[in-house]
């Protein structure tokens, strides 16, 4: 089973509780420059220990992968990646894959 690697210090997770596993529904081939500011601030926001809000950092150019997953619960969220790097998650659309919590504790 592929397993995706999460951060539960981001702010898209505050209040949720990260699956332990979850269905790629889509996987979506973008050009940076075509990805909306506001979802990508969305997608990599997340806070350090003193809770200040600090952004992923991505490449500002060329093509970016945006993962659709889906919990057991129903629950939509997402992950924005380099495509270069992760070329084979496009075989895993329909596939249940492990979500690996990685890093500090979460957020309230």
């Amino acid at each position: 089973m592929k397993t995706i690697k999460f951060n539960p210090r981001y702010l898209k997770f505050r209040g949720l509780k990260i699956p332990k596993y979850a269905t790629i529904l889509e996987v979506f081939k973008k050009d940076r420059t075509r990805l909306d500011k506001a979802f990508v601030d969305y997608d990599t926001a997340f806070v350090d220990d003193k809770n200040q809000v600090h952004y992923y950092p991505l490449s500002s150019e060329g093509m970016q992968m945006v993962l659709l997953l889906r919990d057991d619960e129903g629950n939509l969220f997402t992950t924005i990646m380099e495509y270069k790097r992760h070329q084979p998650y496009t075989r895993w659309r329909g596939k249940r894959v492990h979500c690996k919590l990685i890093g500090r504790e979460s957020i309230e």
